[in-house]
């Protein structure tokens, strides 16, 4: 199936570390099992997915490839993180009606 360029994360969502090897030339700054949050995703010119998760390091970070994110965020390969699933309550159509149809008619 041809890559259709979706990133991995969206902003918000709540992610769990699976990988905390390290092997990193920085030490990795967390431990297997910890939930942060995605700030961001971004794909590097290599085509690997990094996710902003809010870690400052000055000098900024870098993919193996060498496509270098300036500033302070610290950029982590999005392949350590999986999304945490969260279950939402749903809602029928027919149950909308029947609770916004007294508004309507009042209004």
């Amino acid at each position: 199936m041809k890559d259709i360029n979706f990133p991995p994360f969206y902003p918000g969502q709540r992610v769990v570390c699976i990988d905390d090897s390290r092997n990193d030339p920085y030490e990795f700054p967390f431990k297997k099992g910890d939930e942060l949050i995605a700030l961001s995703c971004r794909r590097c010119t290599c085509g690997i997915w990094m996710v902003d998760i809010g870690v400052q390091w000055p000098t900024g970070s870098s993919c193996h490839c060498g496509d270098i994110t300036n500033g302070p965020i610290w950029w982590l390969y999005a392949a350590r993180f999986v999304p945490i699933e969260e279950k939402f309550e749903s809602i029928s159509l027919t149950k909308v009606y029947e609770i916004e149809s007294p508004l309507i008619s009042v209004n």
